[in-house]
């Protein structure tokens, strides 16, 4: 092996540089998520839902089902759900991720933990969190929903958006 003169050795750090940096990038979420989360892709998801230059999409989640027949209870469904929102209009946008609720056998399940009140300024965007915990016959292979309508205002009026259906996972997490 050839000794690298200072010229080369410092365009060899920078192109080192670079590529760690490119590879964290596109793969450090992945090597998070390995590292003790059980982040899972979605199995389906619908499209995100827009309304007035305003777009809401699911992004992530983290699902969890404990069957718990061994002990009698029912089974509990633990899911944290992570919203992405973009705001395209020309007005700031106040994001209420407290009014998300899942839906689950046509009623309505407001979340246990959410982020609070979210303010995006024009041509911005943000995540934001919305955890549930559901005791009864879903699980992370069900499919299942949330409701957006009264999640996002734009001028002080709730944007009409429809709700977004998605499927956890197609393995049930134990």
């Amino acid at each position: 092996m050839s000794d690298l003169i200072p010229e080369d050795l410092a365009q060899t750090l920078r192109s080192l540089t670079w590529k760690a940096n490119l590879c964290f990038g596109l793969f450090g979420f992945c090597l998070l998520a390995t590292a003790g989360c059980s982040v899972r892709v979605f199995a389906r998801v619908d499209d995100p839902v827009k309304a007035e230059g305003v777009s809401l999409a699911l992004d992530d989640h983290v699902c969890d089902f404990q069957d718990n027949s061994d002990s009698g209870d029912e089974p509990t469904l633990d899911l944290d759900l992570i919203f992405y929102v973009i705001n395209g209009a020309s007005s700031r946008v106040t994001v209420h991720p407290g009014r998300v609720s899942l839906i689950i056998g046509g009623r309505a399940y407001p979340p246990d933990a959410f982020n609070k009140d979210i303010y995006l300024r024009p041509r911005s965007s943000r995540e934001f969190h919305a955890h549930f915990s559901y005791d009864g016959g879903a699980s992370c292979t069900s499919n299942l929903a949330v409701t957006t309508d009264h999640v996002v205002e734009l001028e002080g009026r709730d944007l009409p958006l429809r709700p977004l259906s998605f499927q956890p996972s197609d393995q049930d997490a134990d």
